[in-house]
């Protein structure tokens, strides 16, 4: 998890910090001068959360939530290694006519998803996963109706044509589940709910079609450079825990594919199909 995001997600800390900006007192290190910035910058958000009001838990939780990813972000965009690329994520966004404040909305959930995405100790920063995910953003940025059309029958064509009905059923599961709402990278938990998406649209499909299609489209994407190796990896990962669950456990999941290799479009002659517009 980003350190400035890792630090203020607790409420206690971000408030106190708040009050020493607000008394006028210099940031103590660069992770408060991150968030000094983000305030000064915005000082309705912090105001709103230093007063006492009828608002929910939950909406006090998202207003600290939203305040500490912001800084998060400001503080990744001065740094000499990813600040570049959080800059050419925001021309490509600006440049695709996507709003600053989407552009912004991206940009943290990004340093959400590498802090929240996996198990990994709050204090480790995956830096590379966030500089490869920053880097797909140009691509993803270019991804519209149109272009989820023109992906799904691209996938479409890479398979036989006896599986074009559950290609078709794949590409519109995860690519609705990423897509629907916004650009954004492809996260695990889109390929889990793309899985949930399959079994409740065709329960008749078996469990290890499903687990090939959504491998074989993962794979797809990461062709198409729309998923970096680093997130293939993860992605995949994803998939099988997903039919580790819908089939009530890992070990049950593990039996029904030997190697990742099978699934691969590069030797796939006997995969499915895909079509299936985004609205």
């Amino acid at each position: 998890m980003h350190p400035v995001l890792a630090r203020y997600m607790n409420a206690q800390q971000l408030l106190e910090s708040l009050a020493r900006h607000g008394r006028g007192e210099k940031a103590q290190d660069e992770v408060e001068a991150a968030l000094f910035a983000e305030a000064s910058a915005h000082p309705e958000v912090g105001a709103s959360l230093g007063k006492k009001s009828s608002k929910t838990s939950d909406e006090a939780s998202a207003e600290v939530l939203k305040l500490a990813s912001n800084a998060a972000v400001r503080a990744l965009s001065q740094d000499a290694a990813l600040g570049p690329l959080v800059e050419a994520g925001r021309a490509a966004m600006r440049q695709e006519g996507a709003s600053d404040e989407e552009t912004q909305l991206l940009l943290a959930m990004v340093l959400l998803e590498e802090g929240f995405g996996t198990d990994e100790d709050v204090d480790d920063f995956d830096a590379d996963f966030v500089a490869e995910t920053l880097t797909s953003i140009p691509a993803l940025a270019k991804v519209d109706e149109a272009k989820v059309e023109a992906l799904e029958e691209a996938f479409v064509a890479k398979g036989p044509k006896d599986a074009r009905a559950l290609r078709s059923a794949v590409a519109e599961a995860l690519m609705g589940a990423a897509w629907s709402e916004g650009v954004g990278p492809v996260s695990a938990e889109h390929v889990a709910e793309a899985g949930d998406a399959l079994l409740a649209d065709a329960p008749e499909l078996e469990l290890v079609p499903r687990l090939e299609g959504i491998l074989a489209m993962i794979e797809f994407l990461a062709a198409e450079g729309l998923v970096g190796p680093l997130r293939l990896e993860r992605l995949l990962d994803a998939a099988h825990a997903a039919a580790a669950a819908a089939q009530g456990g890992e070990d049950d999941a593990e039996e029904t594919l030997d190697d990742d290799e099978e699934f691969s479009d590069d030797d796939e002659d006997e995969g499915g199909g895909s079509s299936s517009p985004l609205n």
